[in-house]
This record gives C-alpha cells, sequence and structure tokens, in this order.
C-alpha cells in the first residue's frame, strides 16, 4: 500500500511538470489562410492545418501540392508557402527544409533568420523569396524590396548583402560552399519565381541604383563602337522666303529729309586780323644729271598666257552657277539694297 501511494505521488509529480510545458508553449503565428491540403506536425501529433489555427514554437508545417498556405507571425511578418513545401517556425527563426517561402516583412525593427541545411540567412526588411532544393542541397536567395544578408552555414564569417532586384545561391559544388556573389537578375527570372505565388498579389522589384565599378577590375574585353554622324545639311530657302524677300525689295524706299536749320543772325565781335605774311620765295634747286646718264624706264612683265585648262575652268564656271538662277538674282538685289 506504501508503494503504491509512493508512485502515485511520483505520476502526480511529472504530471504536474509536464502540464505547464504543453500549456505554456510559446505561441509563433497563426494560419492566415490555406488553400488545398496541409499539414501540421506538433512532436508526435499530426494534424489537418485549417485557417486561424494556433501554430506554437517548433511546429512542422508540410504544404502538399496544388496548395498554397499564408502564416502571420507577431511581429507584422508574412510567411507565403509555395506548394511541395515543408517548413519549421520559431521564435524570429524559421528553418526551410524543403520548397519556398515568400517572407513580407511590413516593419524593419525584427529581424528574422531563415535556415536551410548549408545556409544562413538575415532578413533586415522588405521581401524576399528563399528557396531550398533538398535533392541538390542548394539554396537561392531574391530579394524583392529591402536587403538581406547571406552566409555559409558553417562558416558565417564571410556574408553577402543582397539587395533588391538582385540574387543569389549557395551550393557545395561552387566555391567550396561560399555564397556566390549577388548579380541582378531578369524581369522574367522574377515574373518565374513569383508564380509559385498565387495568392500574393503581384509586387514591384525595385532595382538597386546603378554603381559605376573601377575600369582595370573588370576582367571582361571590351569593344570599340563606332557611331556614325550625319553631316547637318543646309537646305535651300524655301519658295515663301523669296517671295518675301521680293516684296521687300520692291517696297518704295523711305527718304528720311533732313530737318531745315533754323534762320539765325550770328555776330562776330573781336580785333581784326592783320594781313598775311608775304610769303618768302625759296629757290628750288634741282640736280643736274650727267649728259653721259641715260635714264631707262623698267619694262614692264608680260602677264603669262592663261594655259587651255584655266580657260576650260573659268568658261565651266560662268555656265554652271552655284546658285538657281532666282536666288543669285535675289543675292544681287539684296547685295545692291
Amino acid at each position: 500500500m506504501k508503494t503504491l501511494i509512493i508512485k502515485l505521488k511520483t505520476s502526480l509529480l511529472l504530471a504536474s511538470l509536464l502540464i505547464p510545458v504543453t500549456t505554456y508553449a510559446r505561441l509563433v503565428g497563426v494560419v492566415h489562410e490555406v488553400q488545398g491540403s496541409a499539414f501540421v506536425i506538433n512532436g508526435k501529433q499530426t494534424n489537418t492545418l485549417v485557417k486561424g489555427q494556433e501554430l506554437i514554437e517548433g511546429s512542422e508545417v508540410l504544404v502538399s501540392e496544388n496548395t498554397q498556405v499564408s502564416i502571420k507571425d507577431y511581429y507584422d511578418r508574412y510567411y507565403y508557402l509555395a506548394p511541395g513545401s515543408h517548413l519549421v517556425l520559431g521564435d524570429q527563426r524559421v528553418g526551410l527544409k524543403k520548397g519556398s517561402v515568400w517572407i513580407k516583412s511590413l516593419s524593419s525593427k525584427n529581424i528574422v533568420a531563415v535556415e536551410t541545411a548549408n545556409s544562413y540567412i538575415n532578413q533586415i526588411s522588405g521581401d524576399a523569396v528563399i528557396s531550398f532544393n533538398e535533392l541538390l542541397q542548394r539554396t537561392q536567395a531574391l530579394v524583392v524590396k529591402g536587403e538581406i544578408d547571406i552566409a555559409n552555414k558553417q562558416d558565417r564569417s564571410l556574408k553577402y548583402s543582397v539587395d533588391a532586384g538582385m540574387f543569389t545561391f549557395v551550393d557545395p559544388q561552387y566555391d567550396r560552399g561560399y555564397p556566390r556573389t549577388p548579380t541582378m537578375v531578369g524581369g522574367d527570372s522574377i515574373k518565374e519565381t513569383l508564380s509559385l505565388f498565387k495568392q500574393v498579389k503581384e509586387e514591384k522589384v525595385i532595382s538597386p541604383a546603378p554603381k559605376r565599378s573601377i575600369a582595370s577590375v573588370s576582367s571582361t574585353s571590351g569593344k570599340i563602337i563606332f557611331v556614325k554622324t550625319k553631316v547637318p545639311t543646309r537646305d535651300l530657302a524655301s519658295v515663301e522666303s523669296v517671295d518675301y524677300f521680293k516684296q521687300k525689295l520692291n517696297e518704295p524706299k523711305k527718304v528720311h529729309k533732313p530737318k531745315p536749320l533754323p534762320k539765325t543772325k550770328v555776330r562776330i565781335f573781336g580785333y581784326a586780323k592783320k594781313s598775311a605774311l608775304k610769303s618768302s620765295s625759296k629757290k628750288v634747286l634741282t640736280q643736274r644729271s650727267p649728259s653721259s646718264f641715260v635714264s631707262k624706264k623698267p619694262k614692264l612683265l608680260e602677264s603669262p598666257r592663261e594655259s587651255t585648262f584655266e580657260m576650260s575652268l573659268k568658261k565651266h564656271l560662268k555656265n554652271s552657277p552655284v546658285h538657281d538662277p532666282e536666288v543669285q538674282q535675289l543675292i544681287d538685289d539684296l547685295k545692291s539694297y
């Protein structure tokens, strides 16, 4: 009897210790929407996932094919699961075992950590799509808005910051499992990735500002581009402008008559000038040239005769005027004007 009482007290003590653990399990989120069939695993229990169901820390959500699931946590963050995904929930921490998840952060105050089998990701703010291929052990990250930090799970000392409109991946077959340098992603690739989440409205990807890199760093060979420019040609004057100037020439010229000066009497006061001094006559001395000197006038050089080519060139220029007769007449009239 005494042994029975001791066993009963022991069982009651164990029950009292286990009840608070199950009762006060930390809630980490609630099911926002379920389209199709999905399941949740809590310990050894597996139940069907329904809308409005509360999820505790450590809950595993399994999404079947052709099913869309969205979960909201208590930090203004949504998790959209693609078909065939497997996600483990924690407090500001999730583990992606398979498939793809789109994480939308409405606030940048709280950072969520995403772990896969070979990567560790800190989502600072914005939206990001994380996927993990269980067969290839390959993690991919595409940033829609904001930025994330990604590193190898075993060595987190080397990490990359990925901005909006860029993607990267972690593959054990590439660079010893370290993240690839983030690169820009095309619009078609973004649409193909986001098409997995049919319950989410289309999002506009914010591209990062272009950065100018040092020319010597680039390893790609350059190309010389020849740009052909058109030489601007001057068009002839239109007929309307010619007529306008002809009309101006035919108009009578305005003659400006000077104003008549007023007739006023002028009086001069002063002394009379003396008669002009007599001009002194100066003898001009002329040098007498010697009788033997004969003045020789320089002979004028005869102009060389024009060659046959020059004569034909002048004749050709006279016969082929530069402008049309009307334009040439207009030019002559303007010069005379």
